[in-house]
């Protein structure tokens, strides 16, 4: 039986590994949430999942969760940075998450708890050339990947010295159920949005950037077959292996809806990498999956906006 601390689970990526843990028997998780009201209630009715307010930043609230509720896995998806978050955003997540973290850690290192931490392969290694491999130097460019730089560098230091089991995962840019179609990040969420209701799309540089979309529901399947194969202290790549430009994708979204997408194009900004294409083939030596294609990606994701939108009517 897996008794999973969920850290950051009220975000979309939160929501779907809920939802796809929902019916498992094996599984039974405990969400940590400052907030409970960034959850409609009724999500949780019928899931193995209860849902406890309290934050990351209670050390010794976090501890007694673990072991009041023989917390074995503990999933961090926590963080209050995006890529464009400034220097000061960045000092508040010191304090907030990155300290925290390091105590949460110190705490299960000598226990025999798995730490499955969600670092960001659309961030951590920078501007690198070509096909991306985990071994491939970490260079983050904005505060986002360079906090979770830090977080990674914490973990491998702790396994040097403790019995700390932990596995990082690097996912390239997810989409899917859950994510705002009104928010500052979510590319393909985002142009969705703004192509259905004519509203102008912000291209920072020419559109020609290259990004690798993973889709959640990917993500949910890959994260189940770590946890029954047992893998333990390694770092992986998320991610489909195939880029698109943004370009690329809006011509794909225009297709899709029938309507032309109206832009405006602003100045590159330095926190943007020029390419990010993840190799996945380590995990996939590992185990066996199958990726969602983009054009299906994205047709899933316009159904569940027009679902999400006549729903708000």
């Amino acid at each position: 039986m897996f008794n999973i601390l969920l850290l950051g689970g009220t975000g979309f990526i939160g929501k779907n590994i809920i939802e796809s843990f929902q019916n498992e028997v094996d599984y039974n998780l405990i969400i940590v949430s400052r907030n409970t009201e960034l959850i409609d209630k009724s999500f949780f009715l019928g899931k193995n999942a209860e849902i406890i307010l309290g934050s990351i930043k209670d050390s010794n609230f976090i501890e007694k969760i673990i072991l009041d509720y023989k917390v074995n896995v503990v999933f961090h998806l926590v963080s209050s940075l995006i890529p464009a978050s400034s220097q000061t955003d960045f000092y508040n997540s010191l304090d907030d998450v990155i300290v925290p973290t390091f105590k949460l850690i110190d705490f299960i290192a000598t226990r025999d708890i798995k730490l499955i931490f969600f670092s960001s392969g659309g961030t951590i290694y920078g501007n690198s050339i070509g096909l991306i491999e985990e071994d491939t130097n970490l260079s983050p460019i904005n505060n986002y990947g360079y906090s979770k730089l830090i977080i990674e560098n914490y973990i491998r230091y702790k396994s040097n010295i403790s019995l700390l089991d932990y596995i990082i995962l690097r996912p390239s840019n997810v989409y899917g159920k859950y994510q705002s179609f009104d928010g500052n990040q979510g590319f393909i969420s985002v142009a969705i949005n703004k192509i259905q209701n004519d509203q102008i799309i912000t291209i920072w540089g020419t559109g020609k950037v290259i990004r690798d979309y993973i889709h959640v529901d990917d993500l949910t399947a890959v994260l189940k077959k770590i946890l029954s194969n047992s893998i333990c202290n390694n770092s992986f790549n998320l991610s489909t292996g195939i880029g698109f430009s943004l370009l690329d994708i809006i011509k794909i979204i225009e297709n899709n809806l029938n309507k032309k997408a109206v832009l405006s194009f602003d100045c590159e900004r330095i926190v943007d990498a020029n390419s990010v294409i993840l190799d996945n083939s380590k995990i996939l030596k590992i185990i066996d999956h199958d990726f969602i294609n983009i054009e299906e990606g994205i047709k899933s994701q316009i159904n569940h906006f027009n679902t999400t939108f006549y729903n708000a009517i």
